[in-house]
């Protein structure tokens, strides 16, 4: 019997210390985990990165069915490590307007500081001594191993706290997704959501790119059952800097036969000057984050515009394309530069919609509509990044507009495209019927809309000759989802195409033609180590002592 207690006694004492060793493995893990969100709290208030909001109200529609019916929009510069700084792109942006959900009484206005915190776990990091840990498994999210965590603010962290679930990646401990609330905070004047946010892996190491919003439930008492989904987007980390004063630090030699191999064809002066204008814009929208830089969907457009070009039998005036990085479906020529805008890429159809798109802008260029060359002057791009949306305007007249719709039915007559029409005249149909609902997203900043501008219907003889709209239809695809084409990459504000393949709808409520549909991102790894990253960057891998005071969330709500 002694032996037998002995044995019983040793067994439980290993057991105990097996735990224990468990136990202290776990809290080590969790220490790395907090250190490295506290390390990027303190990179980020380096960075000035660009973030954008895109709000859908919802209202019920049919048995368990929800449409949109009105939209918001934001667009700022924000600063997330110095308690959430926003500078808006536009005065009126600084919070939403008043609206009244669901014939509630009260009004409510949301605010963008909210949205943007949601890119942080929380401002004041997510020490043990703050949150409760509680290990769920190892999960892949994408090509990333994580461990999974939930957490719990405790009682004296006070409100404001993050509550939810968080992906840490088992190589390095950065935090790659965290889903969940903000704790409420005593004032009944604010309200928080539910979100899923995300962070991708960049050359500058993981960074907050994307975050979904979403309250659908119609039994939540939040806000007098308010019903909406929306989307945060972040780029433009990347800071600038100046290549030009390389000039200064090399030594230059010169040489008789030294030649420019680049030197461009001399231009007429008239040709000149508009090229001074479209090159002064260009590059000033650049340099403030709200163009991505030249790449592989440049030339994807270019390659449609060519195939224009060439079976209309028309020279090739140089002409160029390039990505406005917002959401607003819009598009416009800068001399013969075309742009159009990132939602409106994501969210055509297929490859007949884009030459549509395309060259309705191709036919102010060819018509010879010139740019307003006041932006030859270099004063004139002087501004500020937050002032560029009030200051540029690229929109046409009606006359202009009409004469290009024109010339495009007549260029796309004798294009690759001329018998695909289908898709575009299914497209512009459903997007006039949906525009009113959703003003926001069909309201151009700087240029053209779709799929009106200034009171005119585009291409209406596209439209009139389009099928029926067959909303039942799973297979019958009008436009897709918001974010459906395009990647970001937050730092270098580069982009590429979604090569993944279309997924096949099973139910035609799946298709949700130009909404925010949730995200659920195959996260890679950009390919360089942590230290590698902190070396191209400058900037210091700071430790993780001197934590600051916790913060509060701000909420993206008030009453």
């Amino acid at each position: 019997m002694p032996r037998l207690l002995a044995i019983l006694i040793f067994t439980s004492a290993a057991v105990l210390a097996a735990d224990s060793d468990k136990n202290a493995a776990l809290e080590t893990i969790i220490d790395k985990i907090a250190g490295q969100e506290q390390q990027l709290l303190n990179r980020l208030q380096h960075f000035s990165p660009l973030a954008e909001t895109y709000i859908q109200i919802m209202q019920p529609s049919g048995e368990d069915e929800l449409t949109v019916k009105d939209d918001q929009y934001f667009l700022g510069k924000v600063n997330l490590g110095k308690g959430v700084d926003l500078v808006p792109f536009t005065p009126e942006q600084k919070e939403g307007k008043a609206w009244f959900p669901l014939f509630v009484s009260r009004q409510f206005r949301f605010l963008p500081r909210g949205f943007a915190q949601m890119a942080l776990v929380d401002n004041g990091g997510i020490a043990r001594s703050r949150f409760d840990f509680t290990y769920v498994r190892r999960e892949f999210v994408g090509e990333i191993r994580c461990l999974v965590f939930d957490i719990l603010p405790k009682k004296e962290a006070g409100p404001g706290r993050f509550k939810g679930r968080i992906w840490a990646e088992d190589q390095g401990f950065n935090i790659v997704r965290f889903s969940g609330t903000y704790t409420t905070m005593k004032s009944k004047a604010t309200e928080y959501f539910h979100f899923n946010s995300w962070r991708v892996h960049t050359a500058s190491g993981w960074l907050p790119a994307l975050i979904y919003v979403e309250e659908l439930d119609k039994e939540s008492p939040l806000a007098g059952h308010m019903l909406f989904k929306a989307k945060v987007n972040l780029w433009g980390y990347q800071p600038q800097r100046s290549d030009t004063t390389d000039e200064f630090t090399k030594i230059l030699v010169e040489a008789e036969q030294a030649k420019d191999k680049a030197a461009p064809a001399r231009l007429d002066s008239v040709q000149g000057w508009q090229r001074q204008a479209e090159v002064n814009i260009i590059e000033r929208m650049e340099k403030a984050g709200l163009l991505a830089p030249v790449g592989e969907v440049d030339q994807v457009l270019e390659t449609v515009v060519n195939n224009i070009l060439v079976t209309n039998n028309l020279p090739d005036p140089g002409i160029k394309c390039r990505v406005l990085l917002t959401t607003p479906l819009e598009s416009f020529a800068v001399n013969n530069t075309i742009v159009l805008s990132r939602g409106l890429i994501d969210v055509l159809p297929d490859e007949a919609s884009l030459a549509m798109v395309l060259t309705r802008e191709l036919a102010h260029i060819v018509l010879g509509h010139q740019l307003d060359t006041k932006y030859a002057f270099n004063d004139r791009i002087m501004i500020d990044d937050h002032e560029i949306l009030k200051r540029f305007n690229f929109r046409r007249e009606p006359k202009q507009l009409e004469e290009a719709d024109a010339k495009a039915l007549e260029l796309l007559g004798k294009s690759p495209y001329k018998d695909k029409m289908d898709g575009p005249g299914l497209f512009l149909r459903s997007a006039f019927l949906l525009a009113p609902q959703m003003p926001k997203l069909f309201g151009a900043q700087l240029g053209n809309k779709v799929p009106q501008s200034d009171g005119l219907t585009r291409l209406t003889a596209i439209t009139d000759k389009a099928p029926t709209i067959h909303q039942s239809d799973p297979n019958q695809i009008v436009a897709l989802r918001l974010g459906s084409r395009l990647i970001l990459d937050p730092w270098s504000n580069a982009l590429e195409l979604n090569k993944s393949p279309t997924p096949k709808f099973t139910s035609a409520r799946e298709k949700m033609p130009f909404e925010v549909a949730p995200l659920m991102l195959p996260l890679s790894r950009h390919g360089k180590t942590e230290v590698a990253q902190q070396q191209q960057d400058g900037t210091p891998a700071t430790s993780a002592d001197g934590v600051r005071p916790p913060e509060p969330a701000k909420p993206a709500l008030k009453r």
